[in-house]
């Protein structure tokens, strides 16, 4: 057998092992881009990286470093997934400005409510609390800041890092329109003694669904019913379209049931959760056939602060008050964990290279108050790069893995990078130009491409990298129409490097 094929058969079962220990089960959070490098260049590190950041993005990389040096890098990534803070917005000021804590305290303590009152009640729980449920939506922010101290193959890293998130949620269960001590009381409270609307409706639909509700549920009598839905009509609900007329429906019979609160006690809101982690780590790698192959090793001690809480949505000020929260949380855990990662990176020659790496092998568990303990589950990402020329590479990264997110319910992250660097030399100085972009490939992800740019310099030893990332996707983040790009990211480092 030839060297050159013992060399292939031996790498590509590392590498096959690797991949298929844990493919078909990871889940995590969203893969981030700590280095200004690698995110100017959308993201695409595990096959590029040739610096101190090679813990991260691929510790095999290490067998193959020949410097020393320290780091400073720092980053922040932002992105509102789907409309949100918008919603949250909209929401409060519909709230602050009808005065409709008042509202509440009448349906929780089983007072008449008047038709203004009905019909504020009625947009608020069919118009607006049911965006806080729309799965898969939320804010998350991921900040970073380290030291990265470098020793050829031996790297030590200092980091903290944090990935936090806004969820909401919608309580479709607590939707009655009183809360009294029978569901005859209940409906009266609610709607009066009702009145003959049949000629009154403009909706198609709003006839069949009164008669529904009169039919269904016994403390509903027919003008009561055919009250609360031209009620509904007069707030401009759409009385036609299926998840109203569904979720009317849910409040009639809430209302005449007794088996469910009232609105007054509704638990729709947004859980604040997050979880910022402050670890020390110790990688290194060795290189195997003749500098081909590099596997490594990344071992970390973390210090994990969770932290949680739930904001019921009549106490949400504004968006603005809800992203205060994700700094300002005051349900926290702290607990300490040890984490493992793994990292191949080969070398079939001077020009290709290949790899793939592996985060949270041991599932490290952090506490946390509610609703569950916050678990960094392992990710997998591949990676592959080519030298166009010796000042020139390109490069693209996959998740191999479906990351669930377990700060935003519902989001789930696979994301696809790719990225170039050209180098301009200057004597003893350097210009650095990259640029990419990456995007999300999960099911039912819905985001436009984030484009990435950003540049580095060094002169003698110092070196200072910076980049940027938006995606031309815009998300609104109050109800005044305010938007900001959905993804927005940030970082930047400054690093003294000496190269043998």
């Amino acid at each position: 057998m030839s060297k050159r094929v013992h060399f292939w058969g031996h790498a590509s079962g590392l590498l096959l092992t690797l991949v298929v220990s844990l493919a078909f089960n990871a889940r995590a959070e969203e893969w981030s881009f700590p280095g200004a490098r690698y995110q100017a260049m959308g993201g695409a590190g595990v096959a590029v990286v040739n610096d101190g950041h090679a813990p991260y993005w691929n510790p095999g990389a290490l067998a193959f470093e020949h410097s020393e040096g320290i780091e400073l890098p720092f980053s922040l990534s932002a992105a509102t997934i789907g409309d949100t803070l918008a919603d949250v917005d909209d929401l409060a000021d519909f709230i602050d400005e009808n005065t409709f804590a008042s509202v509440l305290t009448k349906i929780g303590t089983g007072q008449a409510l008047t038709p203004a009152e009905l019909q504020d009640t009625l947009q608020v729980a069919v118009g607006r609390l049911p965006s806080l449920g729309e799965t898969g939506e939320g804010l998350m922010t991921l900040p970073d800041l380290g030291l990265v101290i470098q020793k050829n193959r031996l790297v030590i890293t200092l980091r903290g890092s944090g990935s936090l998130g806004i969820d909401p949620v919608f309580d479709l269960n607590n939707l009655a329109l009183s809360d009294d001590a029978t569901a005859a009381l209940q409906v009266a409270n609610a709607v009066g003694a009702g009145n003959d609307r049949s000629l009154d409706f403009t909706n198609a639909g709003s006839q069949s669904l009164a008669d529904s509700i009169a039919t269904a549920f016994v403390d509903w009598d027919q003008n009561q019913a055919e009250e609360l839905i031209f009620q509904a009509e007069q707030t401009g609900l759409n009385t036609s379209a299926i998840d109203v007329r569904g979720l009317i429906t849910n409040i009639a019979e809430d209302t005449a049931g007794l088996t469910a609160a009232a609105l007054s006690a509704n638990q729709s809101g947004a859980f604040v959760r997050g979880l910022v982690t402050q670890e020390v780590g110790l990688a290194y790698a060795h290189p195997f056939f003749g500098d081909r192959v590099g596997l490594g090793a990344n071992l970390r001690l973390i210090r994990g602060i969770s932290s949680s809480q739930f904001i019921r949505y009549d106490d949400i000020k504004s968006s603005e008050d809800l992203v205060h929260e994700l700094t300002d949380t005051k349900s926290t855990e702290t607990s300490n964990r040890v984490a493992l990662d793994l990292g191949l990176l080969i070398r079939p020659n001077d020009r290709w290279r290949l790899g793939v790496t592996a985060h949270n092998l041991n599932s490290p568990d952090f506490e946390s108050s509610e609703p569950s303990d916050f678990t960094l589950k392992p990710q997998l990402r591949a990676g592959i790069a080519l030298n166009l020329r010796p000042n020139w590479v390109i490069a693209a990264d996959i998740d191999l893995t479906e990351n669930e997110s377990e700060a935003v319910d519902g989001f789930t992250s696979r994301l696809f990078s790719v990225g170039t660097e050209y180098q301009l030399g200057m004597g003893e100085a350097n210009l650095a130009l990259r640029t990419g972009a990456f995007t999300n490939l999960a099911s039912g992800a819905s985001e436009s491409v984030t484009v990435t740019a950003g540049l580095g310099f060094r002169i003698w030893h110092l070196e200072l990298d910076l980049a940027v990332a938006a995606s031309p996707e815009l998300a609104e983040i109050e109800s005044s129409g305010t938007e900001i790009p959905s993804r927005l990211n940030v970082s930047g480092s400054i690093k003294w490097v000496t190269r043998f």
